[in-house]
């Protein structure tokens, strides 16, 4: 349902800048600035009721209340650092698709090194050992499914990187508070 609602809502934006990246270089920034405004705001709409629902997961809830085991919380990390290498690996080999490329932030938005340092603080001498471990199905089936995208229908890489990107970093925004402090976490944001 999420693929199809934002297929309605936005390929049009896509199609629309394919089409015109060639017509006016003159007005490139300004077109590149409306195009994201109004994908942004399609898929901000488009994704409402999926975001409600994931803000009321078990985990979640416990999570904003404090409630956080550290090794799940661990597991999440890895599992995390897992779907992220596959997404930015992804997202960089389909960096020049026309309908996706205006949308590249590696340098901003990547978040596979950041989750590596997490999994140093975590795991210390074992991390290497960690990420050789097979992760959960639930995470293979992820990863197997951005790999899928990526090289049959790299435009819905977006919508992965939207979910990510936007999801996990607002929102991680409020949840790294509440994991410091539930977890005793350094201050200096390690672990986070």
């Amino acid at each position: 349902p999420l693929v199809a609602e934002l297929e309605y809502r936005t390929w049009s934006v896509f199609q629309l800048n394919a089409d015109t990246q060639d017509d006016d270089n003159d007005n490139d920034n300004d077109d590149d600035n409306d195009i994201h405004i109004l994908l942004s705001k399609n898929l901000k709409q488009g994704t409402k009721k999926s975001h409600r629902a994931a803000e009321n997961v078990h985990f979640v809830k416990n999570f904003i209340k404090g409630k956080i085991n550290k090794e799940v919380y661990k597991q999440m990390v890895l599992s995390l650092w897992h779907v992220y290498t596959a997404l930015e690996d992804e997202l960089r080999k389909n960096a020049t698709n026309p309908i996706y490329q205006t949308l590249h932030f590696p340098r901003e938005l990547e978040r596979q090194t950041a989750l590596e340092q997490d999994l140093q603080y975590y795991f210390g001498d074992q991390v290497e050992k960690m990420k050789q471990l097979d992760p959960s199905e639930c995470t293979k089936s992820y990863v197997a499914r951005i790999r899928k995208i990526g090289q049959e229908s790299p435009e819905l890489l977006v919508a992965h990187a939207y979910t990510r990107y936007l999801g996990d970093l607002s929102g991680g925004r409020v949840l790294m508070r509440v994991a410091k402090k539930a977890m005793q976490l350094p201050k200096t944001g390690e672990g986070t």
